[in-house]
This record gives C-alpha cells, sequence and structure tokens, in this order.
C-alpha cells in the first residue's frame, strides 16, 4: 500500500502523520509527539560531617541548586526523619537534636517538587560531651542539670554557670556510678550519663526513708519505693558513722545547720566542706544548698538506713 507523511504543526506542536491508503479509501493515522521539557534535577552538597554538643544541637548547612528549588529538605537517621527545613536563595539550614554521643549517619532527602525530581546526599553528625569544670559557662549546663533531675539526683535552680552546686550533682553522679570523684564534667563522666537511668534504692517500702551509702558516699530520700533525690555527701573519717536503720528523733537540735538527729549524737546536717571521701566526725555532712530541702521533707519517725 502507498504510505504518505505529512508534517503539521498542530498545537505548536511539530507532528508526523503517517496515512496508508487502502483500496477501501479509509485511511489510518498515526500522531508521535514530543515528549515536554524534562523536569530540573536537584542537587545537594554538604561536607562530610559536622560537629554537635551532645545535649544541644547539630546545625549543618546544605547548598542546593537550583537556587529556585523551594522544596523540603529533610534529615534522616535510621529511616526516621530527625529535622526538616525549606530551602531558599540556594541552601537549607537543618538544626538536628544531638540525643547521642558519636556519629550518626544522616541521609539528606530533598523532596520532588513542581519542575524538579528530588535527591539525597549523605553526611556525619559527630557528637561529643562538652568538657566543664567549676567556673565555666555553657549553654548545656541548664539541659545537663535537667537530664541529672530526670535521673533522681537533686538539682538547684541554676542557669548557664557550672558552679559549686554543678559541681555538687555531678559528683552525686560520678560516686553512684563508681567514676572519679572530680566533679568535672569529662568524657568518661559524658559516656556513663548517656547509658545510665535512674537511680535505685536498696529498700522499698512504702512511705519516706532515707538511705546513706558509706560505700558511695551519697544520700538518698525514698517515697513509696522510688528514689526522689540523690545528693553527695560525707560520712564519718573514721568510718565511725553508725549502720543500720534508725528513726529520726529530734530535728533542728544544737549549732549545726538543719541537723536532724538519728543516733545519739549522729545526725545530718549542712556543713563547708563537703569533700568527695569520708571527712566528718561521724555526722553526714550534707551541702548547705541541700540542707534545707532534705530538711523539710523529713520527720520524727523518718527511717534512715545506713549502710556501705
Amino acid at each position: 500500500m502507498p504510505r504518505r507523511s505529512l508534517v503539521a504543526a498542530v498545537g505548536g506542536v511539530i507532528a508526523t502523520l503517517t496515512v496508508t491508503c487502502a483500496s477501501s479509501s479509509m485511511a489510518s493515522a498515526q500522531v508521535a509527539t514530543e515528549p515536554d521539557a524534562a523536569a530540573q534535577q536537584v542537587v545537594l552538597d554538604v561536607k562530610e560531617q559536622f560537629r554537635a554538643n551532645y545535649l544541644l544541637n547539630g546545625e549543618v548547612t546544605v547548598s542546593v541548586s537550583p537556587a529556585e528549588y523551594i522544596g523540603k529538605i529533610s534529615a534522616v537517621s535510621r529511616g526516621k526523619e530527625v529535622a526538616s527545613a525549606q530551602a531558599q536563595n540556594g541552601s537549607a539550614q537543618l538544626i538536628i537534636p544531638a540525643e547521642k554521643l558519636g556519629a550518626q549517619r544522616l541521609r539528606l532527602v530533598a523532596a520532588d517538587d513542581s519542575g524538579y525530581v528530588g535527591t539525597a546526599a549523605q553526611t556525619t553528625m559527630v557528637t561529643k560531651g562538652v568538657r566543664l569544670r567549676q567556673g565555666d559557662r555553657h549553654p548545656v549546663v541548664p539541659q545537663l542539670m535537667r537530664n541529672l533531675k530526670r535521673s533522681k539526683y537533686l538539682v538547684p535552680q541554676m542557669g548557664k554557670a557550672y558552679n559549686a552546686k554543678a559541681r555538687d550533682v555531678v559528683m552525686a553522679f560520678q560516686k553512684v556510678n563508681e567514676l572519679p570523684r572530680t566533679g568535672k564534667m569529662n568524657e568518661q563522666t559524658w559516656q556513663a550519663l548517656a547509658k545510665s537511668g535512674p537511680v535505685k534504692p536498696r529498700y522499698r517500702r512504702s512511705g519516706t526513708h532515707l538511705e546513706v551509702d558509706k560505700t558511695r558516699q551519697v544520700m538518698m530520700l525514698v517515697r513509696n519505693g522510688k528514689v526522689r533525690a540523690t545528693l553527695h555527701v560525707s560520712t564519718g573519717k573514721t568510718g565511725n558513722t553508725p549502720e543500720g536503720r534508725y528513726p529520726v528523733f529530734a530535728k533542728g537540735v544544737g549549732n549545726l545547720y538543719r541537723f536532724i538527729s538519728f543516733k545519739g549524737n549522729f545526725g545530718i546536717h549542712g556543713y563547708v566542706p563537703v569533700p568527695a571521701q569520708p571527712a566528718s566526725a561521724g555526722c553526714v555532712r550534707e551541702p548547705m544548698w541541700a540542707a534545707d530541702w532534705f530538711y523539710k521533707r523529713t520527720s520524727i519517725g523518718t527511717p534512715v538506713y545506713i549502710y556501705r
């Protein structure tokens, strides 16, 4: 059969018509049109790794091209979106919670958008703890204190200053976890913090009681079998702080601050200093800033358990 090709402009698109002529004067026509222009591919550029401070946020800037792309950029870790931002003027800044120590692999994903095809890139967030010692100031201090409070350490109201009170709180944590008693936040202490949970009491009973652990040199207030607060203390230098179960029989006796009597002349009281090791004449020394808290929550008859 004779074939004839015609070229025509249809709606602004060049079309080729192939016509096959049949003896019955019937014709079939086939139209092939050129495809629309392809959507643009988004390209992401990000450095291979960036650093973050534990308990704070890591920040990473992603370069995006073409600059006209205004779609969503997501950071994904282990299949879960952990942060997102909208691309603007050729970049996107992602703020990612630094909730784990060490290296965290992140997949950065640009979503498909009108006229654009999405893409992905890889980066690594390396998270470390901030080294802290008394006298330092850092935004991580309030976050650190909130973390320790959730783990049932007694924490005072405080801001960004790593002061003597913050040192006392960290000292209690180090004692409970059998770390060097420095009162400083170092790598070893951060690592232990990342793995630790709430403090556990030795005795579980209804009501309120105190526990003094002479080995770890800490005191706990326990209510209905759960620790409510843990504090760094110092007991008798010669090991003479009596061990056993004693009821509180007097409060406010003598000249020592917030004295809580539990046996004879032995008691619990605020004092300066409270060193990391046993140092008292036999009583249980506690930091002055914490003495009011324990005093108000202890009544005549409250059991005090003292053990090694």
